[in-house]
């Protein structure tokens, strides 16, 4: 009885120790110019448990002159995801562990800042466990406002993902300063997190036999 009681015990806590924000970034008051393969660092990154600390845009992004958002602009050759992959045209992050503890992975979490032009953008998610082969999710065509995918198809644990929204299928009414991306314009301290990947922290076995341990103790301090 009283080892089924620390095992109930052990599941309990574990499963309270885990963190629901593995990193996340609120975008507000964040300004910036530049072009290819500028890095944008964040310095309102919510740390969960991971040491990036930028989003990057591929080679192929220009950034455009945005408060309270990341965006990028003249997407006008860019047409399918293909092109995009080609091109470099995305935002990426790196979810990496902390220490030894690997991780799951449930959502990605996003404020899009949309599209400014009249019609014709698609925000395409794919992450490096297959290469960016596959979809985790689209939205086309968005106005502004929250845009989640669920990521549980990623199954297992992981110690580094790196994450890719590439931005694609720009319609007649695009231009050359017409922008997409990240951030809610014009609506500065929001507290919303604006690009962000939820999970949960796996621990580690010794951490699990301290609490056993610790479990124990309290069982016989009260006998």
């Amino acid at each position: 009885m009283k080892k089924c009681i620390i095992v109930i015990a052990m599941i309990a806590i574990a499963g309270t120790a885990s963190a629901d924000l593995l990193m996340g970034w609120d975008l507000d008051f964040i300004t910036k110019t530049g072009g290819p393969s500028d890095n944008v660092t964040c310095t309102s990154n919510t740390v969960g448990i991971s040491t990036a600390s930028t989003l990057s845009a591929g080679a192929g992004v220009i950034i455009a002159t945005r408060y309270n958002a990341l965006a990028m602009r003249d997407m006008t050759a860019t047409t399918n995801y293909a092109q995009a992959f080609d091109d470099d045209v995305y935002w990426g992050t790196t979810v990496a562990k902390s220490g030894s503890m690997p991780f799951t992975l449930s959502t990605f979490l996003s404020q899009l800042d949309g599209y400014s032009a009249s019609d014709g953008v698609t925000y395409d998610l794919r992450s490096s466990v297959d290469s960016y082969a596959s979809s985790l999710g689209t939205v086309v065509d968005p106005a502004p406002g929250a845009w989640s995918v669920d990521l549980t198809s990623l199954s297992g644990s992981h110690d580094s993902v790196e994450f890719r929204v590439y931005v694609y299928d720009v319609g007649t009414g695009g231009g050359a300063y017409d922008s997409a991306g990240f951030g809610a314009v014009n609506n500065p301290s929001d507290a919303l997190i604006d690009f962000g990947i939820e999970g949960d922290v796996i621990p580690e076995p010794a951490f699990l036999g301290l609490l056993g341990l610790g479990v124990l103790a309290l069982i016989r301090r009260n006998r």
